[in-house]
Order: structure tokens, then sequence, then C-alpha cells
């Protein structure tokens, strides 16, 4: 009975485990996003646990990003309160960056292969889409731009 146990106690222990490694980047940004939007968990929190950053500043960066992304602008229109709106109900696609056709790869062609597998694109029904830049098992950018006219999008990281 006691080897009985010990067997269950480990057989679920390892399936959290296995769990914990099979999470792909789009569950990253899918819970990235639910957590701000869905949940009470604090700002610092959510930087804590999904966001690489390098220091003080980058922290407090990255901690008011999310905050902004948060509680967006009042206009019911703009671009952030849109994309609340779709996150919260579930009106996004997720795509990686070998699904992107070429125009779009070239917006990234300043980055490093390494980096260019790691993008995904979210693409809310209503407003414009965001790109994402994971880095292991975190988030390395949720922000970015592409100036008008621009040849390239430039992500935002806090490192």
């Amino acid at each position: 009975m006691k080897n009985l146990f010990l067997l269950l106690i480990i057989m679920t222990t390892s399936a959290f485990t296995c769990r914990g490694q099979d999470d792909t980047p789009s569950q990253l940004i899918r819970t990235f996003y639910e957590k701000i939007y869905r949940s009470t968990i604090s700002p610092e929190q959510i930087v804590q646990d999904y966001i690489v950053y390098s220091d003080t500043s980058g922290y407090r960066n990255a901690v008011e990003s999310i905050r902004s992304l948060r509680h967006p602008l009042s206009n019911a229109n703009e671009h952030f309160s849109l994309l609340k709106k779709d996150i919260e109900s579930n009106n996004f696609t997720l795509a990686a960056y070998p699904s992107f056709d070429e125009k779009e790869k070239a917006l990234f062609q300043y980055l490093a292969d390494d980096d260019r597998i790691n993008i995904y694109r979210l693409s809310p029904q209503h407003t414009i889409r965001q790109y994402i830049l994971v880095k292991g098992s975190k988030i390395r950018s949720f922000f970015g731009f592409q100036k008008t006219g621009a040849d390239n999008y430039t992500f935002i990281v806090y490192e």
C-alpha cells in the first residue's frame, strides 16, 4: 500500500513536470494575455513570471506597459481598447513566423535567425496585429511599431 501511494505521488509529480515542459510559445502568449485581462494578478507579478528584463529600469518599464495594456484609454475605438476586447472575447488568432508570407517576413530581416523563429503574430479581429518575440520560456517583447514607410518592425524590449 505504501509503495502504491509513493508510485501515485511520483506519477502525479511527473505529469505536472511534463506539462510545464510541453508549454508552447502560443500557450505562453495566450496565458500572458489572459493574466493581463482576465485576472487580478499584479503587473509586477506578470512581469516577473512572463517577461525578460535585465535591470530595475527594464522591470519598471515592463510593469508600466502591462498597466497601460490593462487600463487602456477610455476611447472605445482606440487600439489598446479594441485589443483588450478582442483578447477578452477570444477574437484573435496566433501565427508563428514560418507561416508569415515573404513580405511580412521581410519586416524582421534585421534579426538573427534564432530570434526570427521566435516571432509570433497576434491578429485581433478589430484592430491591428501585434508581434510578440519569445525568448526561452518568457516573452522578450510584446510591444513594437513600424514607422510609416519603414521596411522593418521594431520590437520594444526591456533588457
